[in-house]
């Protein structure tokens, strides 16, 4: 009799209803993994800025000290897999998963209350300007061509016994200015307004005072300081020190931005401004006005603009996706551009500018065959403190806005009142940031751009928005009635003075007392002096400086927030977290292959995985929580909801995963395997391969006698290598071709890395010297050469979920216009949504398929549309490599971990899923450690020329290398997988 044909649908539709008849115990797993999912990429999300901008606020390096701590808790959490993926196995998935949240739950606790319930604090010096201090020190050393005390103690203080600024604090800029040599050297000094001529990020030439001078500028913020060639800057404060480099010495203004910074005005430089100045090589990559020139030829977005009383004649080029009406003969002003070489002809530079974001005004009239120019009008900046002032209102809700000058009324925080226009017009203004902007009662502020929003989301009362700093083009804050930024540091200076908090130390002894120049010519190392009458000159977060009288260097005092009680005690939530992690997710997967039969696994993987990623989508909306314009409670308040999320995943899986649910789950499912297994006999007869697979693999792990295979040594010299090069600071000893690089890297300037590098080899010899560890080594999945060859051959694919939140938001914010660079969230989260959607779909669709060929057919699917990028920063491109990125992901990720859990021997899944997320873990680090940064600097900058064609060229050719590898070990490897939902 002829077998009945069946439907598709119902193939489609039947894997969803053997789901939702799955036991108790598996729905009990997918409930918590979705709100861990939340819970962990919320915080995730979150770490960085936690730790720039409160941890290590205000200290040298903090986003590099911030990144490293994200990287102990995401590389972490893969090691702890590594060891112990097999808590599951040993005893049993209620047990770990139980375990796992306790130690998450305890670890987020400490995460979030370190800044509330303990009230600690990043480590602060307790002195202020004008202090004068007797210190015990203990400790000395030089940094960064800095004498610093490292160790000391407070033994008395005189506070605000000295007016600073009048007496000690020289201004550089005073008449034909002052450069900074070594008699400044450790001196603070003033800056009344400098130029910044070239640079990027925190490192400028900035030229000042009448003659000018020319100097070099560090300034040292945890955010992005939107600075570039043109703008200028005041400083109320700064220090100068010595940098060494190839046995040249420098002497370098350092500034602490917020701390320090009095005024900034990035109004670009007027190209029509007298008689009209060309752009050329000097003026590269500035930002720059264009008040009103007229168009000579061209057409399109490409054209020759004439400017200025003399005139110039320049090239001008318009950034824009859609058809622009524009003729000879018509006017343009621009709010900004910027200078760029031509492409055609290095030697020559034109403006380039984007519509209609930076195009104040366009007067067609003069063109023999004008086209309407309202229809430009609304797309076009509005000035509201043109003339009279312009109120904020409804009808300016789609506009670009602008604000050439208005002045702070009252206000704080992120909320201010201000006047501008001639009547005058008060207005709402809200300032977006991570941080305090600084900005104080008579303080003028001026925005490039801004926009009119509802606040509250109802009535009539709009406000103007404003992001920090990308939007500020000029603040000045010497009009303040108080000095700047001392509002916002008021009430904790009052906390630190306290002696309950800053108690002054008792000495035990006596020690030799000395000046600051004897201090200074100590050796580095322990010491035991006392400083007598120093005056605090300078201070930030990190420490402060010590003078005593104003023509010879001071000292620095170190009191670093790294190591401080805060520091230790958010480190000691991230490691219980990493344990508990470690422990979570091969838990969960070793559930799912207990609690499902061979018709339901595909599913129960693939419905895991897309509820991980529904979790990772939710802290799309957690600005709710944090944002003050909503509930206002900071990042460690929205740790906190996130911590109570996890209590909740407890309860959930307590209640739920009984012992008893527990077992009549693995029972039942064991029952309906073999019926099926029975089933299929029937059928086609006993399947003599079933188990042929783990024989093999149990043969490939144990044939060597005991021995570790070579390829895991070699694993081992390539992690030691890999942890060389990044300790490693290399000597510049002027070595050309091979000799560069082997002379930089032999000849180290610090033989400590030498001792770290012989200790890590020797103790990887020690260890394969001890019979058990070598035997467990030799035991590990990752002897078998072929899983191990499979997991690591995923790796560049895998470089695709690393640049969504690496690349996708920069690249989307930077190379798009409108409201999608705008609102670059929107596309940058939409693939954990997409996954969720899809995965089970094409699990379902694709149930039959055999592993390796939907792994072949995945990396390809999810690799190929990177090219699609190749294009440029198209709308069409962009959506479309996301969509299909994800169906990609969707057919390979979910398959993946079905084959490391079922290739597992009996009783060792928890461990194989474990070492699975290894793959995962290297994406983690070597992405942005190698190449990802330096590619966005390079070919997608904030600033500038860009190449983002290339760029995506490059990571589209990396991900495809992932297929090619699957296609070409194939015969070797894919004969084995015996993986396949029947």
């Amino acid at each position: 009799m002829a077998e009945e044909k069946k439907s598709p649908l119902n193939e489609i539709i039947q894997p969803f209803i053997d789901l939702v008849h799955a036991p108790r115990a598996l729905w009990g797993i997918n409930l918590a993994y979705v709100i861990e999912g939340m819970v962990y990429f919320g915080m995730l999300g979150y770490l960085a800025i936690h730790f720039s901008d409160f941890v290590f606020q205000g200290v040298e390096h903090a986003d590099e000290h911030s990144h490293n701590m994200v990287m102990i808790l995401t590389a972490g959490i893969t090691i702890a897999m590594f060891f112990l993926g097999a808590v599951a196995d040993k005893w049993g998935v209620r047990f770990a998963l139980i375990a796992a949240f306790l130690f998450m739950l305890v670890g987020r606790a400490a995460m979030s209350g370190a800044p509330n319930v303990l009230r600690l604090e990043p480590a602060r010096p307790g002195v202020f300007v004008g202090d004068k201090v007797n210190l015990h020190v203990t400790e000395l050393d030089t940094l960064d061509g800095l004498k610093a005390v490292t160790g000391a103690t407070v033994v008395a203080n005189d506070n605000g016994a000295n007016g600073i600024v009048g007496s000690l604090v020289t201004d550089l800029t005073a008449g034909n200015g002052t450069a900074p040599d070594a008699s400044f050297e450790s001196r603070p000094v003033r800056l009344g307004k400098a130029k910044l001529v070239k640079g990027e990020d925190q490192e400028w030439e900035v030229q000042y005072g009448s003659a000018p001078v020319t100097a070099r500028l560090l300034i040292h913020s945890a955010d992005d300081l939107g600075l570039y060639p043109g703008a200028t800057v005041s400083l109320n404060s700064a220090y100068v020190t010595k940098r060494t480099e190839a046995d040249e010495v420098e002497f370098l203004i350092r500034s602490h931005w917020l701390e320090d910074v009095a005024a900034v005005n990035t109004f670009p430089m007027d190209l029509a401004a007298g008689e009209g100045t060309a752009p050329d090589t000097s003026l590269e990559s500035w930002r720059v006005r264009l008040s009103e020139g007229t168009l000579v030829q061209g057409e399109g977005k490409e054209w020759q603009v004439r400017y200025g009383r003399a005139p110039v004649t320049a090239q001008l080029r318009i950034d824009y996706r859609g058809k622009l009406d524009l003729c000879p003969g018509a006017t343009i002003s621009l709010n900004r551009a910027y200078v760029v070489k031509q492409e055609e002809d290095e030697d020559a530079f034109a403006i380039r500018t984007r519509w209609p974001q930076d195009v104040a005004t366009v007067d067609t009239s003069g063109c023999q065959q004008a086209p309407d120019p309202t229809a430009l009008a609304d797309k076009l900046i509005t000035d509201l403190s043109s003339g009279d002032g312009i109120a904020v209102d409804a009808s300016l809700r789609s506009k670009h806005l602008q604000l050439g000058r208005g002045t702070v009324v009252r206000g704080q925080g992120h909320d201010w009142q201000v006047q501008y226009g001639s009547t005058p017009v008060t207005a709402r203004l809200l300032i977006r940031s991570t941080r305090e902007s600084g900005l104080c009662e008579g303080a003028r502020i001026s925005l490039h751009r801004a926009r009119a929003v509802r606040h509250g989301g109802a009535g009539d009362d709009f406000v103007i928005r404003a992001r920090w700093p990308d939007d500020i083009a000029a603040v000045d804050t010497f009009g303040c009635e108080e000095s700047p930024y001392a509002r916002m540091t008021t009430e904790r200076e009052d906390l630190q003075r306290s002696d309950a908090r800053w108690p002054v130390a008792e000495q035990d002894e006596t020690p030799r007392a000395v000046s600051i120049a004897e201090l200074r010519d100590l050796d580095d190392g322990p010491v035991n002096v006392t400083l007598s009458d120093a005056y605090v000159t300078y201070v930030r977060n990190g420490g402060y400086f010590l003078q005593d009288s104003e023509d010879r260097p001071g000292i620095f005092a170190i009191v670093s927030p790294l190591w401080s009680p805060l520091h230790l005690a958010t480190i000691l939530g991230i490691l219980f977290v990493v344990f508990g992690y470690g422990m979570y997710q091969p838990a969960a997967y070793a559930g799912v292959r207990l609690f499902t039969t061979p018709k339901t696994a595909a599913m129960g993987f693939a419905m895991l995985y897309a509820l991980m990623n529904l979790g990772g989508w939710l802290p799309t909306f957690a600005f709710l929580v944090r944002d003050e314009d909503f509930l206002g409670f900071g990042i460690p308040g929205t740790w906190w909801a996130y911590t109570g999320f996890t209590l909740v995943a407890l309860f959930a899986t307590i209640t739920i995963l009984t012992r008893r649910t527990v077992a009549a789950a693995i029972a039942t499912a064991k029952a309906q395997t073999e019926a099926i297994k029975r089933a299929e006999e029937e059928k086609t007869g006993p399947r003599k391969v079933e188990k042929e697979a783990e024989p093999e693999l149990k043969a490939a792990t144990s044939s060597s006698g005991g021995r570790p295979p070579v390829h895991l040594h070699v694993l081992a010299l390539a992690a030691i290598a890999a942890v060389f090069f990044r300790i490693a600071q290399p000597a510049d000893e002027g070595y050309v071709g091979i000799g560069a690089f082997l002379g930089r890297y032999l000849y180290l300037e610090n033989t400590w890395v030498w001792s770290v590098v012989g200790g890590l080899l020797g103790g990887w010899v020690v260890l394969m010297g001890i019979s058990v560890v070598r035997r467990w080594v030799a035991r590990h999945p990752l002897a078998d050469t072929k899983f191990f060859f499979f997991i690591f051959c995923l790796i560049p694919v895998q470089t695709l979920f690393t640049y969504n939140w690496l690349i996708l938001p920069q690249y989307i914010n930077r190379a798009f216009e409108g409201w999608i660079g705008d609102y670059f969230e929107i596309f940058a989260n939409a693939n954990p949504i997409l996954i969720f959607i899809a995965v089970p779909i094409i699990a379902a669709v694709t149930q039959k398929a055999k592993v390796y060929n939907m792994m072949i057919y995945g990396t390809f699917v999810m690799g190929a549309p990177a090219f699609l990028l190749t294009v440029g920063p198209r709308p069409w491109a962009l959506i479309t490599y996301i969509l299909i990125m994800t169906i990609g992901e969707a057919m390979w990720q979910p398959r993946f971990l079905q084959y490391a859990a079922e290739i597992a021997p009996e009783g060792r899944t928890g461990q194989y899923m474990g070492v699975a997320q290894l793959p995962w873990f290297l994406t983690k680090v070597l992405v942005p450690w190698l190449y990802s940064g330096w590619m966005m600097d390079r070919y997608c900058p904030a600033e500038g020329t860009q190449n983002t064609e290339f760029m995506w060229l490059v990571f589209a050719c990396i991900a495809m290398t992932s297929t090619i590898l699957l296609l070409l070990a194939k015969r070797w490897v894919g004969k084995d997988f015996k993986t396949k939902a029947d």
